[in-house]
């Protein structure tokens, strides 16, 4: 399905489609090992939970200036970050889009990131430390809210992918949501030094919303 999603989603005649121009992944689709579970409650009404399957998929598309990373455990539920390098060859994040289900009601939701909101610096240094903010205004099942995040490099990593032994550089991330959507995330995440492709991903996230 998500090789059917690629081919119909990205130009053909991308000029950038191999990621070489842009310093950014091959374009394609990426399988991850995964576990863990996304979980709702609302006012009297059952728990619903949504447990992931053991692989899902990162799709990096060509978008603009540089790539769209869309991870999708699940038919409804996605993640969309549009990145692009920066003159100074940091990965900067430029907007988000989030779209989940729980009680048969979709929640879509599009973040607009200020300027200077990087995800990866160029040369990382243990220590370093980085700040962004994405904001959302809300729509029609919930409210506007802001994710205000700190980043700080750990440092540098090989991880075992397959037979490669991969350089990564490894952060973490803390978030605040703050709005109509208060809460808090934390995450540790790798990303090849080379490309910023994310190789490992541990987070953690429990927010309170008024939504549908």
């Amino acid at each position: 399905q998500a090789l059917q999603q690629f081919k119909q989603l990205q130009r053909r005649d991308d000029a950038v489609s191999d990621g070489a121009f842009s310093g950014l992944p091959t374009t394609g689709v990426y399988t991850y090992t995964t576990s863990g579970f996304e979980s709702a409650s609302a006012p009297g009404l059952p728990a619903s939970t949504l447990g992931y399957p053991g692989t899902t998929t990162l799709t990096v598309f060509s978008d603009g200036c540089g790539e769209d990373w869309r991870w999708q455990p699940l038919s409804n539920r996605y993640e969309d970050l549009v990145v692009c390098r920066t003159p100074g060859n940091a990965i900067a994040l430029l907007s988000r889009f989030d779209t989940e289900e729980f009680y048969g009601a979709t929640d879509s939701r599009n973040f607009a990131c200020t300027a200077g909101s990087l995800l990866l610096p160029a040369r990382a240094r243990p220590g370093e430390t980085m700040s962004g903010t994405c904001t959302n205004g809300g729509n029609a099942n919930s409210g506007g809210l802001s994710i205000n995040y700190t980043e700080a490099v750990v440092g540098d990593d090989v991880l075992q992918v397959g037979r490669v032994r991969l350089p990564t550089t490894h952060l973490i991330v803390k978030e605040k949501m703050t709005g109509d959507t208060v809460g808090t995330g934390t995450e540790s995440i790798w990303f090849a030094s080379a490309t910023g492709l994310p190789v490992k991903e541990q987070r953690t996230e429990n927010t309170r919303s008024e939504s549908a």
